[in-house]
């Protein structure tokens, strides 16, 4: 089983000589749901909740803390984005990934469809062992 970067489920893997592997699919794995592999458990007080994309229908990520009926766009594990960077509207199409959202470098003017704060880079600075895999 594997947790790949930009992926929205587990992987199972099966490996195959010369060390690579197989992608034989997809898995739920009950406990394991939200980023939990990478980022830990959500706080106590906050809930990840999916709501519909009033246009296409498609799933938005989001997160709720009952207790104060607040909801929001940033995962509660995570800190403030860097200051070069900003979360931007986008419209979307029946093309996009089920769940992304588009952020800004303020600096170069680059436009990325993932969370700079989950960037290998970033992960591997909040202590996340990352490894490489040759999938066949």
């Amino acid at each position: 089983m594997c947790i790949f970067l930009g992926c929205y489920s587990p992987m199972i893997l099966r490996p195959v000589p010369f060390e690579k592997f197989q992608v034989v699919g997809e898995a739920y794995i009950h406990g394991l749901e939200d980023a939990i592999g990478v980022l830990g458990p959500l706080p106590a007080d906050w809930k990840a909740i999916i709501r519909g994309d009033d246009t296409l229908g498609r799933p938005l990520h989001r997160y709720l803390n009952p207790t104060r009926w607040e909801e929001t766009v940033e995962d509660p594990r995570l800190d403030r984005l860097p200051p070069e960077w900003e979360r931007i509207e986008y419209e979307r199409s029946p093309d996009d990934p089920a769940l992304f959202e588009v952020f800004k470098n303020c600096v170069t003017g680059e436009t990325i469809n993932s969370d700079p704060r989950l960037s290998p880079e970033a992960l591997r600075m909040r202590g996340v062992k990352l490894e490489t895999f040759q999938l066949i």
